[in-house]
């Protein structure tokens, strides 16, 4: 056999054999785009003087890097290239073997274009080989490749930030990009001639409508889209301020697709100031569009009714199909101020909580939940307020609830109400009145059925100011020499007096107006009401003690209808299920004092509406002549757990008379008996309820409609309202 063969063919037996080890590596570096970056290749067990030679090949993001070329390797005969649009090859060869200390090899030189790039190594194309022995024979290195990366800085001053959007609707969105840190050393704004601002979505999810600009970025900017990248650029010769919140861009989609979906700055998004034209590093954060989670449970504020005005009220908080694992929880609740003043948190809830009032809102916190979790359905606790009045105040979920159990929970959310108690007596009433035409008109505000130790009076009355304009209240208009006064469109009315006359028949005041309508609108209706001051101050009749004396407030106007719609719905209490309409029933309206006044029959939705003058009433129901009596054992055991201290879930005052069907005033373990026995169709002596019970509803009609009245019914046994078919 030939040498030369020899020679080949041992150098072909240690090629295949592994003869030393070798780490190569890249560090994971951040920058900011438009920079130029140096990326070092470190190298270790290459610190002998025999290395042949040496082949890398490392891949790249070339929308990330720009490459640029190879420095700092210490060697002649480097070959450098760049193949398939994303790999950088290296070789080196010699026919003197050298040595290479640890530590920096070469340096990799890029241009950072924006977003993340891996710088990896292709090792199946790497190699390193060293000559060993006399006569010496080429062998290859085993290796260890670490890769690298480069990433976004994002502590630069100057940011741009896309909004996320959280809870958005389908439809037409908007998603914000705001500048701000734009300072220069100076710390005056810098003077920004030009911006390029590449920025990506997903088509499947969200439309490009458009972009419009804010303040000095309002003008001078052209957009351009394709393939999901849309492309904003502005100039300015001038040179401008970019800063939020007086500048930013809005980028407005039409979201076709709710399902989450990033809106994520591009590369080669470029901020310039003007001449000299210099790049400025900037950080970008990416938005998103979230929708609303899917509702799986519900938060519900009940609405009360019986509100007396300086009293307090306790308004229930409800929770229902919240997970057993539900582990925190933010609610931000407001309520109508002067009307409710807030007090405090009645009872213990069933995961403590904190709370905090600012102004009209109360902000909720399960901060210290309980381990484990207890389950938080039911009634989770009550909001006591001070009820001032007048009218209905609401009590609100406000922006920025969640629930999470690790994630977030998908919540609906049911606003409540306190509505104020019909008294019997103390009346306070606006006069309704008919002029013919435009002209003077008197609207007489008049006391009834007051006591005769009334001791001062607070009154704030609204008008309709497009067809009213106030004229004063003087002489034999104010016969008890009240202080009235306009100030911000409403009028008030304070009067005491330590021996005070009888109040009540004649008008307390006369208020004068200017009636005002144009040609053919003689019949406008304007209306004139009770309210309060927005701040701090209600209406109020005091007692000569300083007591409140709580009255009925009854609105009027001028060429107001004769008669007023009240209306709502009749429904099954079947929550948390949807609450079933209870059709061909009769709903009847009462006086205060049980005097039927008219009635009607529900149809095919519950709806029930009547016609009236004002007044105070209530209403009841009835169920029609045929109907099947409902309850099941889950009722039963639900009630004997309530004896022994389990809560009925979604308990009140309506399920409490279902329960109770001996009528003692509580469910009891008789009631559970009689349910018992009447569910296999036998009605022991003392079942006295009757087969069906409603939620007796009070209305106070006053110169307006009266809406949604909603009230509802339960057969008697069925606590827990699963009755499908009532």
């Amino acid at each position: 056999m030939r040498k030369g063969t020899l020679v080949i063919l041992a150098f072909l037996i240690f090629r295949s054999l592994s003869y030393g080890q070798y780490t190569a590596s890249l560090p994971n570096m951040v920058a900011s785009p438009n920079e130029n970056i140096g990326m070092d290749l470190n190298v270790t067990g290459l610190n002998t003087n025999n290395i042949a030679s040496i082949q890398f090949y490392i891949q790249i993001d070339p929308a990330v890097l720009t490459f640029q070329n190879v420095t700092n390797f210490q060697q002649a005969g480097l070959m450098v290239g760049f193949i398939n649009g994303n790999t950088i090859t290296i070789v080196w060869t010699s026919g003197s073997p050298k040595n290479f200390p640890n530590g920096r090899l070469l340096t990799l030189n890029f241009k950072y274009n924006g977003l993340t790039s891996p710088v990896s190594f292709i090792p199946l194309n790497c190699e390193v080989v060293k000559l060993v022995g006399s006569p010496p024979i080429p062998v290859m290195l085993t290796g260890t490749f670490n890769n690298g990366s480069v990433s976004p800085f994002m502590g630069n001053q100057a940011k741009a930030r896309l909004d996320s959007l959280l809870n958005a609707p389908l439809g037409t969105d908007t998603v914000s990009l705001k500048y701000t840190g734009f300072i220069g050393n100076n710390l005056l704004p810098l003077s920004v001639g030009a911006i390029t601002q590449r920025i990506s979505y997903d088509q499947a999810k969200l439309t490009f409508v458009g972009v419009t600009g804010v303040g000095n970025l309002a003008t001078g900017f052209n957009v351009n889209v394709a393939a999901g990248i849309i492309t904003i650029t502005w100039t300015s010769v001038a040179g401008k301020n970019i800063n939020y919140p007086g500048n930013m861009f809005k980028i407005i989609f039409s979201y076709i697709n709710a399902s989450p979906t990033n809106v994520n700055f591009s590369t080669g998004c470029i901020i310039e100031t003007t001449a000299p034209v210099t790049n400025i590093v900037v950080s970008y954060f990416n938005g998103c569009v979230i929708p609303p989670p899917v509702v799986t449970s519900y938060a519900s504020i009940a609405n009360v009714t019986g509100g007396i005005q300086g009293q307090t009220v306790d308004v229930p908080l409800n929770f229902s199909s919240m997970p057993t694992n539900t582990s925190n929880f933010n609610l931000n609740i407001s309520f109508d101020s002067p009307k409710l003043s807030f007090v405090g948190i009645v009872g213990t809830p069933i995961q403590p909580v904190t709370y905090n009032v600012n102004g009209n809102l109360i902000s909720l916190t399960n901060a210290y939940p309980l381990t484990p979790n207890p389950s938080i359905n039911g009634q989770f606790l009550k909001l006591r307020f001070v009820y001032m009045g007048v009218g209905t105040a609401n009590v609100n979920f406000a922006s920025g609830c969640q629930f999470s159990n690790g994630a977030p929970i998908g919540v609906g959310y049911t606003n409540g109400s306190v509505s104020p108690a019909v008294v019997l007596g103390n009346n306070v009433t606006i006069g309704t009145i008919a002029p013919p035409g435009p002209g003077t008109v008197l609207v007489p505000v008049t006391l009834s059925e007051m006591p005769i130790n009334v001791g001062a009076v607070t009154m704030f009355i609204g008008f309709d100011a497009s067809k009213l304009i106030y004229t004063g209240c003087t002489g034999i208009n104010n016969p008890y020499a009240a202080n009235v006064n306009l100030n911000g469109g409403i009028i008030k009315i304070a009067w005491a007096s330590t021996n005070p006359p009888n109040l009540n028949g004649s008008p307390f005041v006369n208020l004068q107006f200017t009636y005002v309508c144009g040609s053919g609108a003689s019949g406008s209706a304007a209306r004139v009401y009770f309210t309060d001051n927005g701040i701090s101050e209600y209406c109020r009749i005091d007692s000569l003690s300083g007591k409140i004396i709580p009255s009925n407030w009854h609105d009027g106007g001028v060429n107001l209808n004769v008669t007023f719609k009240i209306s709502g719905t009749l429904k099954y209490n079947s929550d948390p299920n949807l609450r079933i309409p209870l059709v061909g029933y009769t709903v009847k309206l009462l006086t205060i004092g049980d005097v039927l006044v008219t009635s009607t029959v529900t149809d095919g939705s519950g709806y029930f509406e009547f016609f009236t003058s004002n007044g105070s009433f209530k209403l009841d129901a009835a169920p029609p002549s045929i109907y099947n009596y409902y309850s099941d054992l889950d009722d039963v055991l639900a009630m004997l757990q309530y004896t022994v201290g389990e809560p009925i879930p979604f308990f009140n005052d309506l399920r409490l008379l279902a329960g109770d069907v001996n009528q003692n005033g509580d469910i009891d373990l008789d009631d559970v008996v009689d349910v018992l026995q009447r569910g296999v169709g036998e009605k022991l002596p003392d079942y006295t309820a009757p087969d069906w019970v409603f939620s007796v509803k009070l209305v106070n009609c006053s110169c307006a409609d009266v809406p949604n009245q909603n009230f509802m019914g339960l057969n008697t046994g069925n606590v827990l309202g699963t009755n499908p078919t009532p």
